[in-house]
């Protein structure tokens, strides 16, 4: 009995199998369950046409509008094409890893991406993210066939030009992946410069060409919108911290992280917080320790292996200095530190032998309490705002001439949207100066939050409306402003983070 125990726990097919259906079940638990935040409202009314990309290629946004299409517009059918996205990368790891170093390199990377709180709550977002990860796996694939002169040369790099113009499409920052990876192919590969120079040459003017269109439209957006690429070097300690917090995120994903992080950013009196970072911080410590020790034996070799711990060392370093530089440093940005991370942390993790089983049982452990926890949340913990919960409030308390005016700009209005449906009031938001909303007879307001105040802003539409909903969820509302004394305020509060407030004239109540 116990002989057969132990044939079924080393058939690695089996392993293989249960990473696979693991991954795809832990995708779609509960997939539905959370009520989309403000980027997923945004996002699910760019995938039905209503509005444009601000910023990013539309590639994802067809995807998500088919998906919408067929399965329906729940959060579970928007979510799916996320959730497949993520489940193949899974498959996908397998495969570059077993192609890379073998069947038990494979399933250890495998294995990792599968029980990862970070990529699964990634994967269960409409948002593009998990995407841009699939699509991530794959060019990194085609690079390491090339890095390690694969045969059937040419196929490679057909793959590599067809993955990069499909990333290209998906989310503009591939730009910077795919020059790190130019560059570092030609710095690995340096002995046969001349011959490599040329192929990558030509490989970058067929992009240029064949992504022109988009680079054009992402230019046009960029002028207006310079925040996305200018240097954030004044905030330089901010985008270090959240790099670092996002090694946090990696290890346990963001519900955990979050509590541990704010208890040492701002003071949480809760012991436990500190605890938790810290107990994570150490683990994090030996993470970062293995991957230095790994890259810092493999620096002067000069075959395959030598070549991909740096590869992906180097990748992970530079994207991590662009995110110093950039203010776009978010959790699931990171992805592109975060692939590489894995293929480093596995590899080591190989190379340990006899404590290997430790370090995947420390691993799991984090994993799983991490999952358990996601799953438990009854909303995504970016916002404290359950806008299912308002948006049905609003469609049950809005009344025939109101005003609506979302103080905190265009994407709580869509989430709202949403969930209250088509609404027949007046709705005022800050929108996008490159990206109004496409229907014509929306009103639009925008200001200089400089110059005036959205309590000023709220007054000025009172003098129309004979109630004004105001929805502030970005900032504290200023209790000490005098330009609304002249109203009587209702107040509703969801959670922390968002006050409703129904103001009507005084006049009006005496009445």
């Amino acid at each position: 009995m116990l002989n057969k125990a132990r044939q079924f726990l080393s058939n690695r097919i089996i392993w293989l199998w249960l990473i696979i259906i693991g991954a795809l079940i832990l995708r779609l638990f509960l997939l539905g369950h959370k009520p989309f935040w403000i980027d997923e409202g945004v996002t699910w009314f760019i995938g039905t046409g209503e509005i444009r990309s601000d910023f990013d290629p539309a590639l994802y946004y067809k995807i998500l509008g088919l998906a919408i299409q067929v399965f329906g517009g729940s959060e579970y059918a928007s979510r799916l094409p996320s959730a497949l996205f993520g489940w193949l990368s899974v498959i996908m790891l397998y495969v570059t890893g077993k192609e890379l170093f073998g069947i038990r390199y494979g399933l250890l990377t495998a294995g990792a991406s599968a029980v990862s709180a970070y990529l699964v709550s990634m994967s269960q977002e409409a948002r593009l993210y998990s995407l841009i990860g699939l699509e991530i796996i794959i060019i990194l694939y085609f690079y390491f066939r090339i890095l390690r002169e694969e045969k059937n040369k040419q196929l490679n790099w057909a793959g590599l030009f067809l993955a990069s113009i499909i990333a290209l499409y998906t989310f503009t920052l591939f730009i910077f992946f795919l020059f790190y990876l130019s560059v570092l192919l030609l710095i690995l590969r340096r002995r046969e410069l001349q011959r490599l120079l040329i192929r990558v040459e030509i490989f970058a003017v067929c992009l240029i060409i064949f992504y022109l269109p988009q680079l054009l439209d992402a230019a046009a957006k960029t002028s207006k919108r310079r925040h996305l690429i200018d240097l954030d070097i004044l905030h330089l300690k901010v985008n270090v911290a959240r790099v670092i917090r996002a090694g946090y995120v990696f290890l346990c994903g963001e519900d955990i992280t979050r509590p541990a992080v704010n208890a040492v950013h701002f003071g949480s009196a809760q012991a436990g917080g500190y605890i938790l970072a810290a107990a994570v911080g150490i683990i994090l410590a030996g993470v970062v320790f293995l991957i230095v020790r790994t890259f810092i034996k493999s620096y002067r070799s000069r075959d395959f292996e030598g070549k991909f711990v740096q590869s992906n060392f180097y990748l992970a370093a530079l994207f991590s200095l662009t995110f110093f530089l950039i203010a776009v440093s978010s959790a699931r940005h990171m992805i592109f530190i975060f692939i590489p991370l894995i293929y480093l942390l596995a590899y080591s993790v190989l190379k340990i032998g006899k404590r290997l089983y430790f370090i995947v049982g420390i691993y799991l452990l984090l994993s799983f309490i991490s999952l358990f926890v996601y799953y438990r949340q009854p909303k995504f913990i970016y916002e404290d705002i359950d806008w299912r919960e308002v948006g049905l409030f609003l469609c049950k308390n809005l009344q025939a001439g109101d005003g609506i005016f979302f103080a905190g700009g265009r994407n709580a209005f869509f989430a709202v949207k949403y969930y209250s449906g088509e609404m027949e009031q007046d709705v005022y938001y800050r929108f996008r100066p490159d990206d109004p909303d496409q229907q014509a007879g929306r009103p639009q307001i925008i200001w200089d939050r400089t110059s005036i105040t959205v309590q000023d802003c709220a007054a000025e539409l009172l003098s129309k409306y004979r109630r004004l909903w105001v929805l502030e969820s970005d900032f504290r509302w200023n209790e000490d402003t005098g330009v609304l004394r002249d109203y009587e305020a209702k107040i509703w509060n969801f959670g922390t983070m968002l006050q409703v407030r129904l103001y009507m004239k005084k006049m009006m109540n005496d009445e």
